[in-house]
């Protein structure tokens, strides 16, 4: 006769438990993710912007550039700069929403993103680590943090942020430490 003996302290019934508990999370996600939309977006003809078709969100599309030495405040929209917490929710989206007269894009009501705005173009097929940024950001692979509002409400020296090595929430991190940040307003793209 076949026998298995379990680890010590594991019972057959704890066994039981894990196998019905994994096997019902496991039909629950396709029962309650089946009916979810997949991700749609669609890069518009101005080449800056890419539209999230689920959600009505209009994303900035970084181009490359930035690092070294250069922040957000010096390349805007380089892949690779950075910049505080406090430059990002002020002088750089102001710059965004200034820039060209009419704003970034043609909008001015351009903003700092949440988090949860963040974690919906994070592609969790990718595995880690990433970019785990979603596809239809070309040429993006800023693997970093990016910055999120508001800040930290427990703790106001701090932010959180969305880490597209791995599509996790990151924080809190200190308003003064350097991450990227990206631009979304709602909206489709510009006529």
């Amino acid at each position: 006769m076949f026998q298995v003996r379990l680890p010590r302290g594991l019972t057959w019934l704890t066994v039981l438990a894990l196998v019905f508990f994994c096997g019902g999370v496991w039909a629950q996600s396709d029962e309650d993710f089946g009916d979810q939309p997949l991700p749609a977006y669609e890069v518009c003809a101005d080449g800056l912007t890419v539209a999230d078709l689920n959600t009505g969100l209009l994303w900035e599309l970084k181009v490359p550039g930035g690092g070294g030495s250069a922040t957000c405040l010096t390349d805007l929209h380089g892949v690779g700069s950075f910049c505080t917490w406090e430059q990002a929710t002020s002088d750089w989206i102001g710059l965004v929403n200034l820039e060209d007269g009419t704003g970034y894009a043609g909008f001015s009501d351009w903003r700092v993103p949440s988090i949860k705005e963040l974690q919906s173009i994070v592609d969790y097929s990718v595995p880690s680590p990433g970019p785990t940024i979603a596809a239809s950001f070309p040429g993006e692979m800023a693997s970093s943090i990016y910055w999120a509002v508001p800040s930290d409400a427990d703790s106001p020296g701090d932010a959180w942020g969305v880490g597209f090595k791995n599509g996790g929430r990151f924080g809190p991190n200190n308003i003064s430490n350097n991450q990227h940040v990206r631009a979304v307003r709602s909206g489709p793209c510009s006529p």
